[in-house]
């Protein structure tokens, strides 16, 4: 831990998740799951459990892209996703990835050791941990202290925006932080989709044997692309927590007045969650003025950000000021560089 920051938890998962790619003389980039739970259990006990779930959800949350910006580990299969449970074990593996590598040859000493504890955010009380600043940054500060002092604010692997005094948190102060809903506005279709015409009648051949009585199945199926004419306030980012289906079906019941949150401003027409892999988040919520422009938006904005599905309050605490951590990993870093110098390839490939 000493060389990497990382909760000894993590350091044992990633123990348990390199041999269970080590196969004699082959080294698979990924492995059976099962099998590293396995493996797992018998380095750390505690996480055993029923099904192995306290070591599956721990193996979860260090490869999951929308709950660490930077994994430790890759995944392959049914991982689940913000809105949905993973597959069970069987279904899915797991590997180290190029960070979790890395952190596993700094705690064996193989390598210099690097901040990731600080750079990730595994730092802090269960329930105080302060998300990292990333290893960019991380580096940056390390490399350049003197124009660089001091860190930047955390980042969400969800994408969501952070509201907290800076000043205070890297102090070492316990904080309250505000973590919110990312947003940008997209002007409307000044040329929606026309509505499709209506079903054509029944061919005569069929009509001809629907007039007896005789049971005939048809069908006409016909769509238009969702658009509408006013400017769209999307949602690109979220709190930790918060799946893009759970924003969008919450919102939705409060612009249909099912819900006791904050009514939705008159010009909101309809609500959608377009996320998707290939795009990322992505919560439409459209107007129907022809006439707006998005400086218009400004209701619907304060609208979403008033509703509490799409904000977290959360108390935050370093285990020590930052100038501390900082400097103590200036040392070590300084006696053997190697590990660093690594970690800086990493950051800028």
């Amino acid at each position: 831990m000493e060389r990497t920051g990382l909760d000894p938890a993590v350091l044992v998962a990633l123990d348990a998740v390199d041999a269970a790619c080590t196969r004699g003389t082959r080294r698979p980039a990924t492995a059976p799951t099962t099998r590293a739970l396995q493996l797992l259990a018998r380095r750390s006990p505690q996480l055993a459990g029923p099904g192995h779930r306290d070591g599956y959800a721990l193996l979860g949350r260090r490869g999951a892209t929308w709950r660490t910006a930077q994994p430790l580990l890759v995944h392959t299969g049914n991982w689940g996703s913000p809105d949905d449970d993973p597959a069970d074990p069987e279904h899915t593996r797991v590997g180290l990835s190029p960070l979790g590598r890395l952190a596993l040859d700094a705690e064996r000493g193989t390598c210099g050791p690097v901040p990731l504890g600080l750079a990730l955010g595994d730092v802090g009380s269960v329930h105080r941990r302060v998300p990292g600043s990333g290893t960019a940054a991380v580096v940056a500060v390390l490399d350049d202290p003197a124009t660089r002092p001091v860190l930047p604010a955390p980042t969400l692997a969800t994408g969501g925006t952070v509201d907290v005094d800076l000043a205070a948190l890297l102090a070492g102060e316990e904080v309250t932080a505000h973590l919110g809903c990312r947003t940008h506005r997209e002007p409307g279709d000044p040329h929606p989709p026309a509505w499709p015409p209506p079903p054509p009648p029944l061919p005569p051949e069929l009509q001809g044997r629907v007039e007896p009585g005789e049971r005939v199945s048809y069908g006409w199926v016909t769509c238009a692309p969702k658009a509408f004419p006013g400017p769209s306030l999307v949602v690109t980012g979220l709190p930790p927590g918060t799946g893009s289906w759970a924003l969008a079906w919450e919102l939705t019941g409060s612009w249909r007045g099912e819900r006791s949150e904050p009514a939705a401003p008159d010009g909101v027409v309809d609500v959608t969650d377009r996320t998707s892999w290939d795009v990322g988040t992505r919560v439409v919520i459209a107007t129907g003025d022809a006439a707006a422009t998005v400086e218009d938006l400004d209701d619907v904005e304060a609208w979403l950000h008033a509703h509490p599905a799409s904000h977290r309050l959360v108390t935050w605490q370093l285990p020590r000021p930052a100038v501390v951590e900082l400097a103590a990993w200036t040392e070590r870093t300084r006696a053997d560089p190697s590990g660093l110098e690594r970690l800086r390839a990493l950051v800028s490939a």
